[in-house]
């Protein structure tokens, strides 16, 4: 049985609007023919709500896999995220609902910016969908013009599907058969029914035809929204302000509230004729008023206004009455007629039949029926890792909304995996426009025979050049590159089929911001045994930390994974990897620090893909740590002020295992890694042993001793200014106003804003930390100017103590901002070996900006 799910973007309760109508019919009507159909909403009120036979309804938060189905219809805001979660699904876009066009109403009352918002996500979604809904041919005529605009039609298209009938799939809004309505209402009262009010409506004209004595008797009826808290209401107010202006009391106008959708034909048998007035425009034109199709389907006559779908159903089956837009008398001639005569602009019944049977919702969901019931047929690539196209209508390359890429790829005698990588580039689905750089950095295998050899199916340059470290090797490969992004690939990890796409839609998602730096996941090859060492490693963060991740659009610097990773070319134009590095640790991440210092931010999207084919024993890991540990100190040297990100405090090095023990200690745990259990304590001596290791061999190289070695620099560092932005401080409340860091009331939650920067104390001395703050704008929540609205604290990391704290209110920050008070300054007697966090909580009473923290000593 074919699996489909719908989201609807709207909740699913008893009052609801069209989008959520739309969706529960077009569920009941596909569980009807068969399908296994889930229906989701991002809220679903399970008492009110009536949910179809046979159908599972649950929340949008609840699916955990997209994948499982055949089929996926979205319509609205959560279309973006089922496109970054399955790239591999089918997923049809419904565009039945150009909300992007509604949203040009608003720009009064919010601005153009929601309707520029809202446009930006269309694009995306006409470059992203596979197949696409309307409901309605004008509907389809824009969405063509868009995706012709796009670049996803081709003349090959064109010529086998002139109409586009494979790409863009016509879905009217359905209705139901039932009997014709029995009028209920007032007889003495003629009752007009305009519906809802939406400020793309124009009801000024019928209020100017009801404004006259022939017509004192008619009482308009509209419809509060089912959404007031998200809709502006700004032709309510004008409606209601100009009945006052006219003293018209509730015998002329009433204003009903929306009904449930069980009782929408309540409203049409209390009234008499329903009305739809509107000017010529394109959301006229576009636009399918859903409730004058239950009006047809009930045989309630409509006079409406010329153009759009609407006037052009009421002509097409005789179901009322067309008169010009904006034309009072014509408007007011046409409701006389009807008062008197309402019969003949009824519709026949034989047409409300042939109505009803045109737009019945089993026939509107054919289109999605003929897409779930579609094959779709995946081959493989003959090594049986990386998938091909699938031969179906797919998300084909937006040259108008794209960057070009340069894919950098540096190896050393990986012949066993490298070829495999590059299959992977040159199989991608749908990527951007790129081109490869491969850097053999002096291979000893055959690995420049084979590059040599290779006929590349994507544009590739190859470069050979002396074994120089991954450092150099990097940079050659940025030298020679030539797209507008750049993406570190690793040579031993495989990237999924969607890999380059995705990174080129986190960075679209983010309108190519040249300060954005995208981070995606690795994980470990498919063909790999995963064993409790390699879990160990995972949930400890010795290797990649992803599981460590607090906050995925702010990463520290230290997640500049050199291995899947995209940035702007210009970005790094004056920047490049220290070739000081002698092995492939802690390059990426000083890297990574000096951009984070110029005000880049890290984002991390789980969605981009590779899989890290490495041979991973305890053996190999603790041999990568003692070159880690080396390249730390590479790292320490190059900036002292990292201090304790790099290296361990000075008591864990001297106290560290000597050469002999810790060789032994790792045989001890190579002998017992065959066996199916974890030995944590004694996996975690061995690896920062030998980090340790390698930090001495560092020491032993430069001819340095320990001591001096972890506390040059020190004279210079202090004092020590760590601006807003420094990679160093972290956060886990308010928001990074490049350059600082800013919390507002009623935004942002009260937390810790600003702690950090792990500061190593070297030395026996009074130390004097500096909170630079500002504030401004009190809350209008806050009761009291005394009451406290940050703590300023020192907190000694290693021992897990709080050394001093201040708590400062309203007042007093204002007067740390205006008169440089010394409250904001916290004195502490520091001892050798304390790493210090200078932290700032925020109790969310004032508005506060932390320009930066000092550090300096005191006479």
């Amino acid at each position: 049985m074919k699996s489909i799910v719908l989201v609807s973007s709207e909740p699913l309760r008893a009052t609801m609007a069209g989008i959520a109508i739309r969706y529960t019919e077009m569920s009941r009507a596909l569980a009807a023919q068969d399908f296994s159909v889930t229906l989701c909403a991002p809220e679903i009120d399970t008492q009110s709500y009536p949910a179809p036979y046979g159908v599972e309804v649950c929340e949008f938060s609840s699916i955990e896999s997209w994948h499982r189905y055949d089929l996926i219809v979205a319509q609205g805001h959560l279309v973006q995220p089922i496109l970054d979660a399955a790239p591999s699904a089918m997923v049809v876009v419904d565009l039945y609902d150009p909300y992007f066009i509604e949203h040009a109403s608003y720009i009064e009352h919010l601005g153009d910016q929601v309707f520029t918002n809202a446009l930006n996500e269309w694009q995306r979604f006409i470059h992203q969908g596979d197949a696409f809904l309307c409901a309605n041919q004008a509907q389809k005529l824009l969405y063509a013009g868009m995706l012709v605009s796009a670049g996803r039609v081709s003349a090959k298209l064109i010529s086998n599907d002139p109409a586009l009938d494979s790409l863009i799939h016509v879905v009217p809004f359905g209705v139901h058969a039932g009997e014709q309505l029995q009028r209920t209402g007032d007889s003495d009262t003629f009752t007009i029914l305009f519906g809802g009010l939406y400020d793309w409506y124009e009801p000024n004209v019928l209020l100017h035809a009801l404004n006259t004595p022939a017509l004192e008797q008619c009482q308009l009826v509209f419809v509060k929204s089912p959404n007031p808290e998200h809709t502006p209401q700004q032709q309510l107010l004008k409606v209601q302000q100009w009945c006052a202006d006219n003293n018209w009391d509730s015998s002329r106008i009433k204003l009903v509230d929306w009904v449930p959708y069980q009782d929408r034909h309540t409203l049409l048998e209390n009234a008499d004729v329903m009305v739809a007035t509107h000017s010529h425009s394109l959301e006229t034109q576009l636009s399918t008023r859903t409730r004058f199709l239950d009006a047809i389907a009930s045989g309630l006559p409509i006079i409406t206004s010329d153009g759009g779908e609407v006037a052009t159903l009421v002509a097409r089956y005789g179901a009322g009455k067309v008169v010009e837009a904006n034309c009072v008398t014509a408007l007011r001639d046409a409701i006389i007629f009807a008062k008197n005569d309402l019969a003949s602009i009824t519709i026949d019944a034989s047409r409300r039949l042939e109505f009803i049977d045109d737009f019945a919702w089993s026939k509107s969901v054919e289109p999605i029926v003929k897409l779930a019931s579609k094959q779709f047929e995946r081959d493989v690539a003959p090594n049986n890792t990386t998938p091909v196209q699938p031969l179906r209508t797919g998300r084909t390359h937006n040259q108008s909304l794209s960057k070009s890429f340069t894919v950098v790829l540096p190896t050393y005698n990986r012949m066993d995996i490298m070829p495999d990588v590059i299959a992977a580039l040159e199989n991608q689905y749908n990527p951007p426009q790129f081109d490869l750089v491969v850097i053999n950095d002096g291979s000893s295998d055959s690995t420049k025979e084979w590059l040599d050899a290779h006929d590349f199916t994507i544009p590739t340059r190859v470069i050979h050049q002396p074994n120089g470290g991954p450092a150099k090797a990097r940079n050659a490969g940025l030298d020679a590159a030539t797209g507008d992004y750049i993406i570190l690939l690793g040579d031993d990890t495989v990237p999924d089929r969607y890999w380059l796409s995705s990174h080129e839609r986190a960075h679209q998602q983010r309108n190519f911001d040249p300060n954005i730096v995208v981070v995606g996941y690795i994980d470990w090859h498919r063909s790999m045994r995963i064993t409790p060492f390699i879990d160990f490693v995972d949930e400890t963060g010795w290797q990649f930390a992803f599981n460590k991740i607090e906050d995925i659009n702010n990463l520290p610097y230290n997640y500049f994974y050199g291995s899947n990773l995209s940035l702007a070319r210009s970005l790094i134009h004056n920047e490049r990897f220290d070739t000081s590095f002698p092995y492939p640790a802690w390059e990426d991440s000083e890297l990574g620090y000096r951009l984070k210092l110029k005000g880049c931010s890290y984002v991390y999207e789980h969605g981009i893909q590779t899989e890290h084919l490495h041979k991973t024993t305890i053996a190999r890991f603790a041999q990568r740590q003692r070159k880690a540990g080396y390249c730390a100190m590479v790292f320490n040297r190059l900036h002292p002020e990292v201090g304790a990100m790099v290296w361990p405090s000075r008591e864990s090095l001297e106290s560290a295992s000597g050469p002999i023990i810790t060789t032994l200690r790792r045989w001890l745990a190579a002998a017992l890694e065959i066996l199916p259990f974890a030995f944590p304590q004694l996996w975690n001596k061995v690896l920062r042993d030998h980090y340790v290791m390698g930090i001495r061999e560092y020491l032993s190289d430069h001819d340095l001793e320990l001591t001096p070695a972890l506390s040059q620099g020190d004279q210079h560092l202090l004092p020590l200014s760590y601006p807003g932005y420094s990679p160093l401080l972290q956060h886990q409340t308010g928001q990074l106003n490049h350059p600082y860091w800013q919390c507002e009331p009623d935004t942002h939650q009260a937390g810790h804003c600003v702690f950090g920067p792990n500061f190593r104390v070297v030395h026996n001395e009074p130390l004097l930390i500096t909170f630079n703050l500002r504030t401004h704008n009190p809350s209008t929540r806050q009761t009291s100017e005394d009451l406290a609205a940050v703590t300023l604290d020192i907190y000694d990391n290693a021992n897990d103590t709080v050394l001093i704290e201040q708590s400062l209110s309203a007042t007093q920050l204002r007067e740390c901002s205006e008169q440089n008070s010394d409250e904001n300054a916290l004195l502490i007697q520091a001892t050798a070996g304390q790493c210090l966090e200078f932290r700032v909580f925020w109790h969310a009473k004032v508005a506060l900006t932390i320009e930066s923290i000092d550090v300096s000593r005191t006479n």
